[in-house]
C-alpha cells in the first residue's frame, strides 16, 4: 500500500528550522509521538471503517461487555512504538502478524496505520509553526 502526500510546505518549514540550527531529531521525536497517539486513536475508535467483529469472535469474547477490535489481549496496541531521528518520524510494531490486519490477508482488513493524513499534516504544521515561533 502506498500513500502519496504533498509535503512541500512541510519540507520547506523543516528546511527553515534546520537553517536556524534547530535540532530536527527533537522535533521529529515530537512528531513521532503525535503519530503514535493518532494510531492509538484508531484502535480506540475501532476504525472508522473497520468491518465489525465476526459473530464467532464475539462468542469467544463474551466475558467482555465491550470487546474492542484488535485488542483481545492488548499485545498489538501495546507493541506500537514511536521512532524518530534527524530525518524521520514513524510508528511501528514488532508484531509479525500485524501485516495480516493491515493487508486483509485471511482476516478482515483493519489498517490501524491508515490515519487521517490531512489531520496529521495540520497537527505537524502547528508543531512546526510553534517551533519556528520560538526561534529555536
Amino acid at each position: 500500500m502506498e500513500v502519496v502526500v504533498d509535503t512541500r510546505e512541510l519540507v520547506e518549514q523543516l528546511r527553515q528550522l534546520e537553517q536556524r540550527g534547530y535540532n530536527l531529531a527533537d522535533l521529529n521525536q515530537n512528531l513521532a509521538q503525535t503519530l503514535h497517539l493518532m494510531v492509538e486513536d484508531k484502535f480506540e475508535a475501532q476504525g472508522p471503517g473497520w468491518p465489525p467483529l465476526a459473530e464467532s469472535t464475539l462468542r469467544r469474547r463474551r466475558r467482555s461487555a465491550d470487546p474492542h477490535m484488535l485488542q483481545d489481549t492488548g499485545d498489538m496496541v501495546g507493541s506500537l512504538q514511536p521512532g524518530s531521528g534527524a530525518d524521520y518520524a514513524e510508528v511501528f510494531t514488532n508484531k509479525s502478524y500485524a501485516r495480516f490486519h493491515l493487508e486483509g490477508d485471511g482476516v478482515p482488513k483493519r489498517d490501524f496505520f491508515d490515519i487521517d493524513i490531512d489531520k496529521a499534516l495540520e497537527t505537524f504544521g502547528l508543531v512546526l509553526t510553534e517551533a519556528i515561533g520560538r526561534g529555536t
